[in-house]
């Protein structure tokens, strides 16, 4: 978030956590960015600013243009593949809500692509393949695959629990107009 905050055409960064701890964690860490005490702004949301990032604590599946405002971009980074997959098409109605017409969304992705059964199901986080990506949001974005990279050798943890091949997808999602 600070890398992004320094880019000169950038005018804003919010990040949405529904952890406590995590917002904690990064003020604490970035404590040069002198944030201002909480603000209970909505019911159910907590705000944090910094000058140019806002910190949002609540529930991502109840948030609104109202929190936020609508954004033009969105970079997901390990969100959907942490969501459980019954509640995936949730997950995207909560982007899709906030995210102006023309947007965009870096969206990150695992694929377990073989493996054992158990490594296969165990999650999360959870194999997200691109054809469940082109299902989830074909209707409403254009959807290009950017990379499609066999990480497995990075991820002692996914070897352990069976998985022997695993792909990080990196998809540029554009919501249609």
């Amino acid at each position: 978030m600070p890398y992004l905050a320094e880019k000169p055409n950038v005018q804003e960064v919010i990040g949405v956590e529904g952890v406590r701890e995590a917002i904690t964690q990064f003020i604490h860490e970035n404590s040069a960015l002198k944030f201002d005490e909480c603000a209970a702004e909505t019911p159910g949301f907590e705000t944090w600013r910094s000058s140019k990032i806002t910190l949002v604590l609540g529930d991502f599946f109840d948030i609104q243009e109202h929190h936020i405002g609508l954004v033009d971009k969105i970079w997901d980074r390990a969100a959907l593949v942490a969501v459980d997959p019954a509640l995936r098409e949730a997950y995207v109605d909560s982007m899709d809500r906030v995210l102006r017409p023309g947007g965009q969304i870096l969206l990150v992705t695992f694929d377990r692509a073989a493996g054992s059964l158990n490594g296969m199901r165990h999650g999360p986080p959870f194999s997200v393949p691109e054809a469940e990506v082109r299902r989830l949001f074909e209707d409403r974005y254009e959807i290009q695959l950017l990379e499609r990279k066999n990480v497995i050798n990075e991820y002692q943890r996914f070897q352990d629990q069976g998985v022997t091949t695993l792909y990080e997808d990196v998809f540029l999602l554009t919501k249609k107009s």
